[in-house]
Formats: structure tokens, sequence, C-alpha cells
């Protein structure tokens, strides 16, 4: 879908939108994750913090640029 310049939201089935989820996001990045914190900003780096919490692929929007093409065309021939 990004190679038609698409940006792709991906949620997970028990995702409930209680309003716009497109007004949450920055657009700073290729790709926007969701987390497990209520607040990355000061939680991130806390050393009570599981590595595995830092993303959760629960909720995530790609935009279309040519390096989150690449990750995602190296991903497939590796895990394919």
């Amino acid at each position: 879908i990004t190679s038609f310049g698409l940006s792709v939201l991906v949620v997970d089935a028990d995702i409930v939108f209680l309003g716009d989820p497109i007004r949450q996001f920055r657009f700073d990045a290729d790709m926007e994750v969701m987390t497990d914190h209520f607040f990355p900003e000061q939680h991130l780096w806390e050393p009570w913090v599981r590595v595995e919490d830092h993303i959760n692929t629960g909720f995530v929007l790609v935009r279309p640029t040519a390096p989150v093409r690449a990750l995602i065309a190296e991903f497939l021939d590796a895990h394919w």
C-alpha cells in the first residue's frame, strides 16, 4: 500500500476510537508506534521500565517514504 503513496494505519481489533485518532499523531517520523507508557517522554529511560514495553504494535502509522518501504521489503525478505 505504501508503494501507492498512501499512509497506512494498522490497529488491533480491540482498539476503540472515541475521536479522530489522526489528531494524536505528530507526523514527525516515518513510523509512529504506540507505547504502553502513560507518559513516554518521562518514563522511556527509567530503570523500572521493561524494554518490551517501549513499542506496542497494536497501533501503528506508517508513512510512504523510501526508508520505510526499504525496511518493509528487507523485513519481508528475511522473514517471509
